[in-house]
């Protein structure tokens, strides 16, 4: 039995990692309906940069469009990590995303609340429906990079 204990330990950092993909992968996977408000609205100035930049997630989530997700809105270290993480082998981060989105349930993302740290860094709170009728609250780690906003954290 001890020599599957590496291979079962391996397993589980792929899940701690792919969990929150799966988790927060958008909104408009296998249940989805699309939303129709726009929560970055609420806010002004960076906190609505930084909101839009779900908005815009959840869009490519909709969509199944993992090249948007990771040629826009993730950063190279998130990239690195679902790559990493992705037990089906498919190429490159926009395969692996686009697998996640099909192993989604979830129909709407709602920015409730942004928190600016410095200039550089920030974190969304998203409450997610759920296709069950259900919600949760999960928060996103954004990070500027160049110009824009990135999400570098999937849930925290």
């Amino acid at each position: 039995m001890a020599r599957y204990a590496p291979a079962v330990m391996y397993r589980a950092a792929q899940l701690a990692i792919a969990t929150p993909l799966v988790a927060v992968l958008a909104a408009g996977g296998c249940a989805g309906g699309q939303s129709n408000s726009d929560s970055s609205t609420k806010f002004k100035g960076v906190q609505k940069d930084v909101a839009k930049v779900v908005e815009d997630f959840q869009k490519a989530a909709e969509k199944q469009d993992g090249t948007k997700v990771c040629r826009d809105l993730i950063t190279v270290e998130l990239q690195a990590r679902i790559i990493k993480a992705n037990t089906s082998r498919t190429n490159g981060c926009a395969q692996a995303v686009k697998d996640g989105f099909k192993e989604t349930d979830q129909s709407d993302l709602t920015v409730t609340a942004v928190r600016l740290s410095g200039t550089t860094a920030a974190s969304a709170d998203v409450k997610q429906k759920l296709a069950s009728k259900k919600s949760r609250t999960t928060t996103l780690t954004l990070q500027k990079v160049g110009a824009r906003w990135r999400i570098s954290q999937l849930a925290a």
